[in-house]
Order: structure tokens, then sequence, then C-alpha cells
């Protein structure tokens, strides 16, 4: 099921904004350790001036387990002529099992929406519990990662570890 309408935006299921902006939500497939399932994202932003302007995309990362309408006012990154991508971990809303909210299975399924816009590389902004997932990704695909931000960043050292 897909994210509630964001609260941010007076819960419109469709807010103003989105009348003026390049915008897609969608499902990204992913596999980890043999369990599959569904990453939601929305795609905010124009492909051709992102690559007009040679800068890769801009995925965020939230809390695992919550929806990404906490984050949407950091859309107007578009201005940048950059694609802002935010994602919905598999599981956020009891739609995948709970083991698919651990990091590796987020940093999995952030690989995978990163391969299916196809694009090199991406620059990461990570949030809160988000950051653990990141630093993940970015350490088991660094290849995909061309920088990181970290927003007040949460975990524990035994997050960090394999």
């Amino acid at each position: 099921a897909a994210p509630r309408a964001a609260v941010g935006w007076c819960g419109e299921a469709v807010p103003s904004w989105a009348f003026f902006v390049k915008w897609d939500d969608g499902r990204v497939p992913f596999e980890w350790e043999g369990a599959k399932g569904e990453a939601y994202c929305r795609v905010v932003g124009d492909r051709a001036r992102e690559a007009k302007a040679g800068v890769p995309p801009i995925l965020l990362v939230g809390t695992p387990g919550l929806g990404y309408d906490y984050l949407e006012n950091l859309e107007a990154l578009t201005v940048s002529d950059r694609r802002v991508v935010e994602v919905v971990f598999a599981g956020t809303n009891g739609a995948a099992s709970a083991p698919l909210l651990t990091a590796d299975a987020c940093a999995a399924q952030l690989g995978a929406v990163v391969r299916s816009l196809g694009v090199q590389k991406v620059s990461l902004v990570a949030h809160g519990l988000g950051a653990v997932p990141a630093l993940r990704m970015l350490e088991r695909q660094p290849t995909l990662v061309s920088s990181l931000s970290l927003l007040s960043p949460y975990g524990s050292l035994a997050d960090l570890r394999p």
C-alpha cells in the first residue's frame, strides 16, 4: 500500500505544487538474502535538466519505518537541477516482514532504487536513523555514492558493525 497523504501539504493526495514540477511515484523491486520486496519511492524533478547540468540526483533517506512526508520540504532541492528521490522502505506500513527494515536490508533497497534511476551515482542525504542504512550503502556499494550528507544522524556503534 502507498503511504498516506502527506500532512505537511494539508493532507492533499496530490498537492498543488505537483502541477508545476515533474514527479512520479513508483515501486522498486529488490531482493535481500532471499527475501523479495518493493521499496516505494517518489522522484521529483526533471531528468533532462539533471543530465544537462551533469549532476547526480539526491537520494533522501529518512528513518526506516516512517514515510517520507516529513522530508517533503526538501523537494525544493530540485532548484539545483537535480532530481530528488524519496524512499519509503519495504515493511514501513506492515507491507513486508520486519527483517526487511534492518540496516542491511534498507541499504539493499537503496541500491535497487539507485539502479532503477539509470544513473551511475547519487548524492545521499540521510536523516536520523536513515544515517545507518546510508552508511551501510556507502560501505557495501561505494561506487553508487558521489557524496553523503548526514542530518541529525542517530544510531549506535553496534548499528554500524556488520
